[in-house]
């Protein structure tokens, strides 16, 4: 159990520079919906989690903005599964 809690018990995943990655990520992604890009650049959602994945494989600053600009992306998909529930449940009223 000890070395399964050290592999994953680690500080260099995520620190300030993956909290501001991670608010700029969310700002990348709001872009087209409050009309500061074209509507039609769909690729401003999905570039956060790109780029966080090709950040991954190094270290140190460079591996928690990586973090934080997947965490940006993962919140953008929650947030569009919540939206969706609401307007499910909304439907049933």
């Amino acid at each position: 159990m000890t070395g399964l809690l050290d592999r994953y018990l680690r500080n260099d995943w995520f620190g300030p520079e993956g909290f501001a990655a991670c608010i700029l990520g969310i700002l990348c992604i709001a872009l087209p919906f409050i009309g500061w890009v074209p509507n039609d650049a769909w690729w401003f959602a999905f570039a956060p989690g790109l780029a966080g994945l090709a950040l991954i494989p190094f270290e140190g600053t460079s591996r928690r903005i990586g973090i934080g600009l997947i965490a940006a992306f993962l919140a953008f998909v929650l947030a569009l599964v919540a939206f969706l529930i609401g307007l499910g449940i909304g439907h049933l009223f």
